[in-house]
């Protein structure tokens, strides 16, 4: 995984993006998305926007949830602006756009850059580091304010609150699944905080449900078995040994249980 933000003040730095280049770009974008809504190909005009929010995003040196909002809704308007003839149906695919899409497509700009980088600055090969994957201040904030949420609220309460604990998971959705529960382990409030939440069968399963959708993922692509070393090291696990275990069996609820011991 290509660490974001050290290839964003790579590209700042090195002014390779400067403002008016970034209005022809958009210029640009809006001609071709255009041209192929006029021929109806609305999904690869989507690709083409989708394209361009990822490349805003990583300009603005911001990947957060809230500013993926915000550069859509601005996209958006631009391009109504321009053309208020928009037909429905592609507006209605464009809202569809969702921030895993952004995910996806930023993890191929990310790719995309650094090949161009390579040769000046920086080898890939750093990126193999558990550390190195993306852990953002903000994120941290969120999975406290996740975990505590469902240690100390009621069913009741939690069930009011639904939406907004959603909200905030969408945004950390991102994070790569061993990054996420090596933060709360190797943080004793929150590691009291999943002791809490455990005492509650519903309240467990929500947590297990989500977390094993993304370890699934990232088992499906071969992407957790090297980061298990420096894993192990942050978290001190009572039993080490059987985290690899747990992970060639897809033992995702015991390997969260052991880490409780």
């Amino acid at each position: 995984m290509l660490r974001i933000f050290l290839l964003s003040l790579v590209i700042s730095h090195m002014g390779f993006i400067s403002a008016q280049f970034k209005e022809q770009i958009e210029e640009n974008v809006s001609d071709t998305v255009y041209q192929l809504i006029d021929q109806n190909d609305f999904f690869q005009a989507k690709a083409v926007l989708i394209q361009e929010i990822s490349q805003n995003l990583f300009l603005a040196e911001r990947f957060d949830y809230e500013n993926y909002q915000n550069v859509k809704n601005q996209v958006f308007e631009r391009l109504t602006r321009d053309d208020e003839n928009i037909p429905l149906v592609f507006c209605q695919l464009f809202e569809k756009i969702s921030w895993k899409d952004m995910q996806k497509e930023l993890t191929a700009y990310q790719e995309k850059i650094q090949r161009q980088m390579e040769g000046f600055f920086i080898s890939v090969t750093a990126q193999d580091s558990f550390y190195q994957l993306p852990l953002l201040e903000e994120d941290k904030k969120n999975i406290r304010i996740i975990i505590k949420t469902m240690a100390e609220k009621g069913l009741v309460k939690l069930l009011l609150e639904r939406r907004y604990l959603e909200k905030k998971g969408d945004q950390i959705n991102y994070i790569h699944p061993l990054r996420f529960i090596g933060y709360i382990f190797s943080d004793e409030k929150l590691k009291n905080c999943m002791r809490q939440i455990k005492t509650s069968r519903f309240k467990w399963n929500e947590f297990i449900k989500g977390f094993s959708r993304r370890m699934d993922e990232e088992y499906t692509v071969d992407n957790l078995t090297r980061f298990i070393p420096e894993f192990v090291e942050q978290v001190h696990p009572q039993h080490p040994e059987r985290i690899e275990s747990f992970i060639r069996k897809k033992s995702w609820e015991e390997l969260v249980a052991d880490l409780l011991n």
